[in-house]
């Protein structure tokens, strides 16, 4: 799969240093404004340069590509490598608003594969979670805890992330999302959500650096979420399931593992496995080439979108407000 990254901040990094432990994967082509970054990334991955997406796009020779651009452009650049025929794999959000994210799903060409990011999904102790979760019993309830740490260096070299209308939002979509979307797996569908958004820190821009929000779920679970920019030092994620039989709680995604209590956890979904930027990867390799589907879909992705839209609509209007979605 010859994979074209298309802005080369951190994540596509990541993702770039995945696909030389990923087979049949090879980076084709990059492209970013900023010549100093694209030309280092060229260097690095052996890969053509070039200064905007359009470019990648005109110049072809690419099986898939990965975007890692402002929320605020994956819609139309999704679109226009999807209606070439092109594998899109999305850094997540799906877009900036759950209106352009729906929009996005809506408008894709009939065929299209366009995968989002949400590489947790790929964590062995992740899945060991979800898998156990039945054995909870009656889930009363998940807490998910996002304790990490933004210096001003987060949004110098990507002023996009301090403007709403570039990003969506703050730590709630960009870090939190990431845990409430598994937490949505076990839980069920988001129907209402209440909460609350702050900026302790980082006070300059739009968007927020901390934030807390209750999020009920179809199936009468609510989701209790903080997730920070502003914890010093940054701690690892947790995703805490407490049921009627017994709990279990993850922690990672760094040296990640499982504390379960009267739950039993299957031994084969934790044996050592790739780590979730190459299974990710990996995974939408084997869809892009036509093999089994992956595990986030742009489609699959709109219920944390929907999630995290209500709780800012909360956060706006000072109440509890109701999951907006067509099937609702």
């Amino acid at each position: 799969m010859r994979l074209a990254i298309v802005g080369c901040g951190d994540a596509a990094r990541a993702v770039g240093l995945a696909s030389r432990f990923v087979r049949r994967c090879r980076v084709a082509a990059v492209a970013d404004p900023d010549a100093g970054r694209r030309m280092r990334f060229a260097r690095t991955f052996g890969a053509a340069g070039y200064a905007d997406w359009r470019e990648v796009l005109a110049a072809g020779g690419v099986d898939a590509v990965y975007l890692a651009v402002p929320h605020d452009l994956h819609r139309e650049v999704a679109l226009a490598f999807a209606e070439r025929g092109t594998s899109v794999l999305l850094e997540k959000p799906v877009a900036a608003t759950l209106e352009e994210a729906e929009r996005l799903v809506r408008e894709q060409p009939p065929g299209a594969r366009i995968a989002v990011n949400y590489q947790y999904r790929y964590d062995p102790k992740v899945r060991a979670l979800l898998e156990a979760a039945s054995g909870a019993g009656t889930l009363y309830y998940a807490q998910v805890i996002v304790p990490w740490y933004r210096g001003d260096e987060y949004f110098c070299g990507s002023p996009w992330h301090a403007s709403a209308a570039r990003s969506g939002g703050g730590t709630l979509l960009t870090q939190g999302s990431h845990a409430l979307d598994i937490a949505l797996c076990a839980c069920g569908a988001p129907v209402r959500a209440t909460a609350r958004v702050f900026q302790r820190l980082h006070t300059s821009g739009e968007t927020e650096d901390l934030a807390a929000a209750i999020v009920e779920t179809e199936s009468g679970s609510p989701i209790f979420i903080t997730s920070s920019m502003v914890s010093r030092p940054a701690a690892r994620v947790s995703i805490a399931l407490y049921g009627s039989a017994g709990s279990i709680v993850y922690r990672g995604p760094q040296r990640a593992r499982l504390v379960s209590r009267r739950v039993r956890v299957p031994r084969r979904a934790v044996a050592t496995q790739l780590h979730p930027y190459v299974a990710s990867l990996a995974g939408f390799r084997d869809w892009a080439e036509g093999g089994s589907p992956v595990r986030c879909t742009a489609s699959d992705a709109l219920a944390v979108m929907r999630a995290v839209d209500a709780a800012y609509r909360s956060a706006r209007a000072g109440a509890t407000v109701d999951i907006v979605g067509p099937e609702r």
